[in-house]
């Protein structure tokens, strides 16, 4: 009986968590695009009526699709979690006697599995959607790239981590804190090689010309204590005309990275107040605290899993035989109940941008700089401006525009 209730305990919060995010898209959907959905007062100046009904048509397309992806893999998950997962250990017996290679076959399918469901949708994503609205750079060619290149670089790092993974499971007896300690040094490893060995792969980057834009922003470093060893501009219009710009270093040297078609999008002072932004997390030690409350989540889960696994129960309820089996179930089970934490750990992100905007209002002597940034770049991206609340709660690392605004005392204007 107690076998039977954890398998139900199971399949209960991995579909009710599935449920509740794609209810919560439905009811952030409804409330975005409803016909008493207004244009906040802050974007008033910015953003005409018929481009607000654009965003909101954009608002739905992407949101149709994304339920639709979620839906497919609820039950394409389901399946997995009640018979699947057990059948697939069986074929992984049969084909090798090696618990690495049997890991290694069971999760190769499965990750394939999913691959392909989720590059169909990706695919009408960027080539339907995207296309439709104007945001498309992307050619199929470059497409076919950029998804093989995306495939052997995760075919590398996970073979690596599954044969690390099941070299500690065996061996060790309290295997959670040595694999825990290997999540933190991989997660260090990727900050440290991101801008320099991954972002090239993928884009090319240019030194930020002399000038003005590029004194301002060593400017703005070295008064927080930062020493700028690059300035960047990636091509991002090859393939989104989406924006961005991100930091990137570990201590005091950092390397900054602007899209192109943010500084194509901004002028100086709106540029200057994103960069001082972000230059703001990094003072304020928002990335070090992210970091931190990340590796505590991991080291829990890691221990739940650890218990889980060691317990025997998953062998008992779903019929399984290996531990690599019974880690997955495990994981599955934690990243479900994971879920239901995003409103804590959203909020403290949405804490530290009102700190980092607060910072950046600071820097440049004002807030309207960044609000009118923001406010571009919303116009730009054709951003849900009414998003629901319990849905930004869940799903929104950043407060809205309205709350940035107010926030920074910055009201409705031509300046703002």
């Amino acid at each position: 009986m107690r076998l039977m209730w954890f398998m139900v305990l199971f399949v209960v919060v991995y579909v009710s968590s599935s449920l509740v995010s794609i209810l919560l898209e439905m009811i952030n959907l409804k409330h975005a695009t409803s016909k008493n959905a207004s244009i906040p007062r802050i974007l008033e100046d910015k953003i005409n009526d018929e481009e607000f009904e654009k965003s909101k048509a954009y608002t739905a397309d992407k949101t149709k699709v994304g339920v639709t992806h979620s839906v497919v893999s609820l039950f394409l998950g389901l399946y997995f979690v009640i018979y699947g997962l057990r059948h697939l250990e069986t074929l992984s017996k049969r084909a090798t006697d090696s618990l690495f290679f049997q890991a290694l076959l069971m999760l190769g399918i499965l990750a394939g599995v999913f691959f392909i469901v989720s590059l169909f949708f990706r695919i009408y994503a960027v080539f339907v959607v995207e296309e439709k609205y104007g945001f498309n750079r992307t050619t199929p060619r470059l497409f076919v790239f950029d998804t093989i290149k995306s495939m052997i670089i995760a075919a590398l790092i996970g073979t690596g981590l599954v044969w690390i993974s099941i070299w500690l499971i065996t061996t060790f007896s309290f295997w959670w804190v040595l694999l825990w300690l290997v999540f933190v040094a991989f997660e260090l490893i990727v900050v440290w090689i991101f801008p320099t060995v991954i972002v090239p792969l993928f884009n090319k980057l240019w030194p930020l010309e002399e000038g003005s834009l590029r004194n301002r922003i060593e400017s703005l470093a070295e008064s927080a204590g930062f020493v700028v060893k690059k300035i960047s501009l990636m091509d991002a219009s090859r393939r989104s005309r989406h924006s961005n710009a991100f930091f990137a270093g570990l201590g005091k040297t950092k390397k900054i990275v602007l899209y192109d078609n943010l500084v194509e999008n901004l002028d100086e002072d709106q540029i200057a107040a994103v960069v001082a932004h972000e230059i703001g997390h990094s003072k304020l030690g928002h990335i070090l605290r992210r970091f931190l409350l990340g590796s505590f989540i991991m080291l829990g889960m890691l221990l739940f899993a650890w218990a889980i696994v060691t317990s025997g129960i998953v062998e008992s309820a779903f019929g399984t035989s290996q531990v690599y089996t019974s880690m997955l179930y495990a994981l599955i089970f934690l990243s479900s109940l994971d879920f239901f934490l995003e409103p804590l750990v959203n909020g403290q992100s949405r804490r530290h941008e009102f700190e980092a905007d607060a910072y950046s209002a600071k820097a440049l002597g004002s807030g309207q700089h960044l609000i009118s940034a923001l406010k571009n770049l919303a116009k730009h991206n054709l951003s849900n401006l009414n998003p629901h609340p319990v849905y930004a709660l869940f799903n929104y690392s950043h407060p809205t525009l309205v709350e940035r605004a107010r926030a920074l005392g910055v009201t409705s204007g031509p300046n703002a």
